[in-house]
């Protein structure tokens, strides 16, 4: 007997992962664990008998010889699935976009890509085999895709997720009911957590990051404690959020991040949890929320990666004129170099920059003869060499500039 199943807490790119598994496994059984995410219940609750699934107690596990894994390396949520899977008998097939770690089953056969969703893995195989797929199971297919990239907008998503959207969008899927299940209102329990969060964030700054932890003690389970770290992403415009929740015995960790420097599956693995880089998390039964914060932020410190500064993107040596450097002079140097501008420098000191703007206009007057001291923009924004290239980019959108100087002791 041919088992499927996935992590606790089952979330939809889990649910679509294993529904795509049983179309490369078609004999096999789709196991659900105990704790599922509350749109995967509600999903279920409406197609259950389409999708024909079962419970580890509904089956005899002494005729199990092969068990396939999609979406984790590790269930965690039964010890008779552990014993199962420890078996040396049996035969483990994984499929997964979460990066190997510590603690990890081994498979006979081990499906890794770096993509935005187990389920491109598993579609991208329906595809090459030509197996037909029906307008529902695409459906639930783009649903699994959409949850887990962020309907293809977070950072971990790729051209792979896309093009399979492409093709299940091809094959009928319908995106209305993928909206449905994505654009869920927060409940009222959510909304106070949501608040309570952003009430207590602490905020950090790290290697040119700001990251922000956030901690809460509620006394009932609060679901979708994921989507409300994205928001606090989205809302707060840091680099790296994570929230510490407390619900009745046990702490709930998530991260989220939206720079490579900081690597929340790294992080997070060092609390039992897992995830890739830009999610994780973890449920932690022992420790207090405020003990834990203070060891999360020992481990990010400890973790994160030096940001690329100025120094290493800027363009070195540096060309560049003289105030006594006429217009014209000035304008061939842009033709010549392909520059659109140039810091105009005094006794090796920045005094100026011009723009190929500022050349057109003096020109049009008729002004090629003029000097460039007559032209260029005085008051200007440079910035240092080790400044982290994140501030860099804020600097120029915050000043509408297309380039900056990079400046130490007045000298480009």
């Amino acid at each position: 007997m041919d088992i499927i199943t996935t992590h606790v807490n089952t979330d939809l790119d889990a649910l679509a992962s294993m529904v795509a598994a049983q179309k490369l496994y078609p004999e096999a059984l789709l196991v659900m664990p105990d704790k599922l995410a509350p749109e995967v219940e509600e999903f279920l609750s409406l197609y259950k008998d389409v999708l024909n699934t079962c419970t580890l107690k509904e089956i005899n596990l002494a005729q199990v010889n092969r068990v396939i894994l999609v979406d984790t390396r590790r269930p965690r949520w039964s010890d008779k699935l552990d014993a199962l899977l420890n078996r040396p008998e049996i035969e483990i097939h994984i499929y997964d976009h979460h990066p190997p770690a510590k603690g990890d089953f081994r498979g006979t056969v081990e499906v890794f890509e770096p993509v935005g969703a187990t389920t491109t893995i598993l579609v991208e195989r329906i595809k090459k085999e030509k197996i037909p797929l029906t307008a529902l199971e695409a459906t639930i297919l783009a649903l699994g895709i959409y949850c887990d990239t962020g309907s293809l907008t977070f950072n971990g998503t790729t051209s792979f997720d896309a093009s399979v959207v492409a093709f299940l969008l091809a094959q009928g899927a319908n995106l209305n009911v993928v909206k449905g299940f994505l654009s869920r209102p927060l409940s009222r329990e959510q909304k106070a957590l949501l608040r309570t969060l952003l009430f207590s964030a602490e905020y950090h700054q790290l290697a040119g990051c700001r990251i922000l932890i956030a901690k809460a003690e509620v006394k009932k389970f609060i679901a979708d404690l994921a989507v409300l770290t994205h928001l606090i992403l989205d809302i707060e415009h840091c680099e790296a959020v994570f929230t510490i929740v407390a619900m009745k015995d046990r702490i709930y960790l998530v991260g989220r991040s939206n720079v490579p420097q900081i690597n929340a599956g790294e992080i997070i693995t060092f609390f039992g949890g897992g995830g890739h880089p830009t999610a994780a998390s973890a449920i932690i039964k022992e420790d207090t929320v405020n003990q834990l914060a203070v060891k999360l932020f020992s481990v990010i410190k400890e973790k994160i990666r030096p940001s690329l500064t100025a120094a290493d993107i800027m363009s070195s040596p540096v060309k560049t004129i003289t105030p006594e450097t006429t217009i014209k002079e000035a304008g061939g140097l842009m033709l010549r170099y392909g520059h659109t501008g140039f810091p105009v420098v005094a006794e090796d000191r920045l005094t100026g920059v011009i723009s190929r703007r500022d050349i057109e206009k003096a020109n049009y007057h008729g002004l090629g003869h003029a000097k460039v001291k007559g032209f260029m923009g005085t008051h200007v924004i440079w910035v240092p060499p080790d400044l982290p290239v994140s501030q860099v980019q804020q600097i120029m959108t915050a000043h509408d500039i297309g380039r900056v100087p990079v400046v130490v002791n007045d000298r480009v």
